[in-house]
């Protein structure tokens, strides 16, 4: 009804006026839904990083220590570096992972998906 009430107004109005005011309109709505560029994350991504390179080098020494090659102690000691390094391998590798995905544009991945610090 109101629809109706709108169109019936508009067609009184000069072709030229009619235009413009459809022209405006299709501009308000395409620059309503306009996303602004990504805001990159990189303290995130920093500490991502340092958790996976940390990680692994974690993972690498308890890998070392267990096979015997560093020490030829018991295989106690590469149990906590074992441990550690998983714990810091995992989160570096899915918020890295998430990063490379976002910037490769893959679809489903953005930086938004990665904890921001810059509260």
């Amino acid at each position: 009804m109101l629809v109706l009430i709108i169109l019936s107004a508009l067609k009184r109005l000069s072709p030229g006026i009619f235009i413009m005011l459809l022209l405006v309109f299709f501009c308000f709505f395409l620059f309503q839904f306009k996303k602004s560029p990504p805001k990159i994350p990189y303290k995130a991504i920093a500490l991502a990083t340092v958790l996976f390179l940390f990680g692994a080098f974690l993972i690498i020494i308890g890998s070392l220590l267990l096979a015997g090659y560093i020490s030829k102690g018991e295989a106690n000691q590469a149990v906590p570096f074992l441990i550690i390094g998983i714990l810091m391998f995992l989160p570096g590798f899915y918020h890295l992972r998430i990063a490379f995905y976002a910037y490769k544009g893959y679809r489903g991945y953005s930086y938004d998906d990665i904890p921001d610090f810059d509260d």
